[in-house]
């Protein structure tokens, strides 16, 4: 589970595909106004990843669960959801969002947000971003907010309703200039061009993992200004990085951290190289290739 953050969080923002609709069970926002609301209570033990297209909020809920590690012995029946909104949407990918209020028991949302977070007077919310990864058949979480995953104390806006939809139901890319497989290049190692992708990956990996980090990378197709990129994060030298700052950055992970790769769509603009979709969490994300 990634910790978003503005870089990875504008990185989303920006996914784009052709055709997206949204799975007509569910409307674009979040329940009319009048509608009583929906309570979700979980069972005590941690659940598996739903496997349905459409997922439910309490599937999305379980889905987000089944992919941390937790202590021995927790329970999740302690608390209930407020679900606020949920998307569900498909075009050549599935993509869903849940956000939700953490409520007690009984009693009261705000009495329970402040006993909980000392000073706090809003009700807990939170946020979480799902794809579809064909690879396991099952919903994997990518992003969240109001939480850093386990502590819902964290104080971060939320998106917006049309944050929202942007995410799950993205706007078309601009259309890519025409060329030709003989105009596609990969830049060898050492050269300035692949020096300059991977100078413009690198502050969002070191955000995320800690400096130093280097690459190895997977692939690596440049052409007409832009570039599909697969990049394996690592220390200098080809080490791995450390299982303990792995897990604090992502959590528990469908790659090995040894091989795990990000994929990246990038655009070169004003002589730069910037990142028009992806972002370093995209490690745990179980489609992507290792490198060769």
């Amino acid at each position: 589970m990634l910790k978003i953050k503005p870089p990875v969080c504008a990185a989303l923002l920006c996914l784009a595909i052709l055709g997206a609709t949204t799975s007509p069970s569910r409307p674009e926002g979040g329940a009319p106004a009048g509608t009583p609301a929906e309570i979700v209570r979980l069972g005590a033990h941690a659940p598996a990843r739903s496997s349905q297209h459409d997922p439910s909020s309490r599937e999305l809920l379980e889905s987000w669960i089944a992919g941390r590690i937790w202590p021995d012995g927790k329970r999740f029946d302690q608390e209930r959801y407020e679900i606020l909104d949920r998307r569900v949407v498909w075009s050549q990918k599935g993509r869903a969002i849940l956000h939700a209020r953490v409520l007690p028991l009984d009693g009261d949302a705000a009495a329970f947000a402040a006993k909980r977070c000392p000073g706090r007077k809003e009700p807990l919310e939170f946020q979480f971003y799902f794809e579809w990864s064909a690879q396991i058949g099952a919903w994997v979480a990518l992003a969240e907010r109001g939480t850093d995953g386990f502590d819902f104390c964290v104080r971060e806006p939320l998106w917006t309703a049309a944050q929202m939809q942007t995410i799950v139901a993205p706007p078309p890319l601009p259309a890519p200039p025409k060329i030709s497989a003989r105009d596609i290049h990969t830049p060898l190692p050492g050269t300035p061009e692949r020096k300059a992708i991977a100078d413009a990956l690198r502050p969002a990996f070191e955000a995320l993992f800690k400096a130093p980090i280097e690459f190895r990378f997977a692939e690596m197709k440049v052409g007409g200004g832009f570039a599909w990129v697969s990049a394996h994060p690592q220390r200098p030298g080809g080490a791995a990085i450390a299982k303990s700052d792995w897990v604090a950055a992502v959590g528990p992970c469908e790659q090995d951290r040894k091989d795990a790769v990000a994929q990246f769509w990038m655009r070169k603009a004003g002589g730069s190289w910037g990142v028009d979709w992806g972002g370093p969490a995209g490690v745990c994300v179980p489609t992507s290739a290792p490198p060769s």
